[in-house]
């Protein structure tokens, strides 16, 4: 088996553990349904896994270590903290589920990521610097995000949507900036969505 797609459909409880069992999975789509547990349990062993799709379920519990090192993921979800060799990966998506804790360094220095979704979950903690130059789409809204932005946000001279709303932010104040706004508003215009409200 090679492609596993079982996305917008209605199923509950855990994912089995013996998908882990399948190391020739290319494609690994469960978003939309009610899944719940860690992603590690199910996640496959193998290195041919491209894809894999689990947003919009009830995954739980903080980015950890899985022991291994995928390095040609593209397009991934829910990510543990310590994969590391990731210079592919394009495209992060992990909005709307139940994941905790800090954003952890590694996903902000990811050469290659251009999607970068982690709305919707429960994530604490500062932003780190952002290192990746393909950016595009930047979305970590609905969190329990704080302190200050850092000031590589907008340096992100690629990026067309930055939605970083619902969070606690300690340098923005519900549509009323604390401070100077920087310079990169007036100069550049790369920017096509900006979305900072709640704060």
């Amino acid at each position: 088996m090679t492609y596993l797609v079982i996305g917008s459909n209605n199923f509950t409880g855990m994912l089995p553990s013996s998908l882990s069992n399948h190391g020739n999975l290319v494609y690994l789509g469960v978003w939309g349904n009610n899944f719940e547990g860690k992603i590690a349990d199910f996640l496959p062993n193998g290195k041919s896994l491209l894809y894999l799709y689990v947003e919009s379920n009830s995954f739980s519990g903080p980015f950890r270590s899985l022991g291994a090192n995928p390095t040609n993921l593209l397009a991934l979800g829910p990510l543990p903290s310590q994969i590391i060799g990731l210079p592919n990966l394009a495209q992060l998506s992990l909005d709307d589920n139940l994941i905790n804790g800090a954003i952890p360094s590694w996903v902000v220095s990811l050469p290659a990521l251009d999607y970068f979704n982690l709305s919707n979950n429960k994530l604490t903690g500062h932003v780190k610097e952002f290192k990746p130059t393909h950016l595009t789409v930047v979305d970590l809204s609905n969190n329990n995000l704080h302190g200050m932005l850092p000031s590589s946000t907008f340096k992100l001279v690629n990026v067309s949507s930055l939605i970083l709303s619902s969070n606690n932010f300690s340098d923005l104040r519900k549509n009323n900036f604390s401070g100077t706004i920087p310079d990169t508003f007036a100069k550049e215009n790369f920017f096509k969505t900006i979305n900072l409200d709640s704060n």
